[in-house]
């Protein structure tokens, strides 16, 4: 009993979600996104749930830390072209003055096969790279440009981590330009 207990435990703990995300940044020292009144979230895919799914993970983010934003696909839904004037009076009329560009650049699978318990066990990991740009509407002049590479097992979660990850990222920013302007 106690040996399936442990098998149960541990098995558990090697299926349960995990992610890393990494990020590397660009910032464009001419342009401020502590002016940024809302954002605007864009994730470039073709997969309408997983889209779904991280705009709305990440304006929840951003609004729970007292900025304004909009997902894309609510705002601009996916059933036809929109010119560059209708997204910017779009996004005026909404008090959007960024874009977050989220796309993603590749995806790699990589499978092995861990020796647990005197059973092998496939263990599988994914690792997503992604390019995201920080745009401000009115000029379309990009703020930031980042790479981001993440590894995990559950999407879902890599999602969550991501959108987590993005939000410190920009609030480590308006802190470096507060500290900037204050002359700290």
């Amino acid at each position: 009993m106690r040996k399936n207990i442990f098998f149960i435990i541990v098995l558990l703990f090697v299926i349960t979600s995990c992610a890393t995300v990494d990020f590397y940044n660009i910032k464009n020292e001419e342009k401020n996104i502590s002016g940024i009144k809302g954002y605007l979230i864009q994730f470039d895919i073709e997969d309408m749930k997983l889209r779904n799914s991280l705009e709305t993970e990440l304006v929840k983010r951003i609004s729970n830390n007292g900025k304004k934003a909009k997902e894309s696909i609510l705002l601009f839904p996916p059933i036809r072209e929109y010119t560059a004037v209708e997204i910017m009076e779009k996004c005026i009329a909404e008090n959007l003055n960024a874009k977050i560009l989220i796309t993603l650049e590749n995806v790699e699978n990589e499978k092995a096969f861990m020796f647990m318990y005197g059973i092998l066990m496939p263990v599988s990991t994914s690792n997503y790279t992604f390019d995201m740009k920080i745009i401000d509407i009115n000029d379309n002049q990009i703020i930031i440009h980042s790479t981001i590479k993440t590894e995990g097992d559950s999407l879902k979660y890599i999602c969550s981590q991501l959108s987590k990850k993005i939000v410190n990222e920009l609030l480590k920013e308006e802190e470096k330009e507060t500290l900037k302007e204050q002359g700290i």
